[in-house]
């Protein structure tokens, strides 16, 4: 879908790279999944920096017209 931190690894660097009493994340389950990522191990990697959950449906079918006609962001939601 195309964000600038969306895997574990962008997180991880993301999380390496600020400060715990400055930054905390958002996790939004539809961006791992997308990467082929696991969100409740993203979770378990965020620990206390999580300052919110975002959940989402997300639609298996729809996921894979989405990569395999590699949709932008807003495609992928709007479909």
């Amino acid at each position: 879908m195309g964000t600038i931190v969306q895997t574990i690894d962008e997180t991880r660097h993301l999380l390496e790279n600020t400060y715990p009493e400055y930054v905390s994340l958002c996790i939004d389950t539809v961006h791992f999944t997308f990467s082929n990522e696991n969100p409740i191990e993203a979770a378990k990697m965020i620990g206390e920096r999580i300052g919110h959950i975002y959940l989402k449906d997300i639609r298996k079918e729809k996921m894979q017209e989405a990569m395999e006609e590699g949709y932008g962001f807003r495609n992928a939601i709007l479909e």
